[in-house]
């Protein structure tokens, strides 16, 4: 994939974790229920699963089977989730400040931001890490599963367990920030939070592909036992 084309699929991955966050804090307005948030939020991280978009977290793991020349891929689905998710926010952050009924969009993103910026810095780095084994191993059952609905069920459930447990995704965050965060915080306060969320997303991310990468050579080890007393017996 061309470094062109996989700016193209970080916008549409910046594009589909903003329908999922944008249906989360909906939907926290009109019911303020997490769980059924939760629910229509992860059609998002099934949309990119299904539509091959590109999705910073959990790729960032991938550069221990790829390499450091993985990097500038990751730099470029960077730029494009940050984009499409920050752009589409600012529009919703606009429509919400002029059109009758929107404004209740505006009011619950300030309401996640508040509670993001007053905690512990360790607390953000933390939630940033669980979010990489999460939605990781999500999208590698995703990847590896055959059987079509057991795949989007897996991936789904992973999207739901993160948002429920209010994880950081840096996409989503970009998204809710220029929704509820801009007018309140200044770029500084907001980059360095949001800074800190990429570093726990890469750790998360790098710590559970390099779990699923040294434990798949053992679960080949069967077969490779197989073969071996095959070839001994002729």
């Amino acid at each position: 994939m061309t470094y062109w084309r996989t700016f193209i699929a970080g916008l549409l991955g910046g594009v589909f974790a903003s329908v999922g966050g944008l249906s989360f804090i909906y939907l926290m307005a009109l019911t303020g229920s997490r769980l059924i948030s939760a629910s229509v939020f992860a059609f998002g991280i099934v949309l990119t699963c299904i539509f091959s978009a590109a999705a910073f977290l959990p790729s960032a793991g991938r550069i221990i089977e790829q390499g450091n020349k993985y990097i500038f891929h990751l730099l470029f689905v960077l730029a494009g989730n940050i984009i499409s998710a920050t752009m589409l926010g600012f529009i919703l952050y606009y429509l919400s400040k002029s059109l009758t009924g929107w404004q209740a969009l505006n009011l619950e993103a300030e309401t996640l931001i508040n509670i993001k910026m007053h905690i512990p810095l360790w607390e953000t780095i933390l939630l940033a890490f669980l979010c990489g084994p999460v939605l990781g191993a999500g999208v590698y059952g995703y990847n590896k599963i055959k059987n079509p609905l057991l795949r989007i069920i897996v991936v789904y459930v992973s999207g739901v367990v993160y948002a429920t447990f209010g994880l950081f995704n840096l996409t989503t965050e970009f998204f809710y920030y220029a929704i509820g965060g801009a007018e309140i915080y200044s770029l500084g306060q907001s980059l360095i939070n949001l800074t800190l969320i990429i570093i726990g997303n890469v750790l998360g991310s790098l710590a559970i592909y390099y779990i699923l990468h040294r434990v798949r050579p053992r679960a080949d080890q069967p077969a490779l036992l197989s073969n071996l007393l095959k070839h001994r017996k002729h």
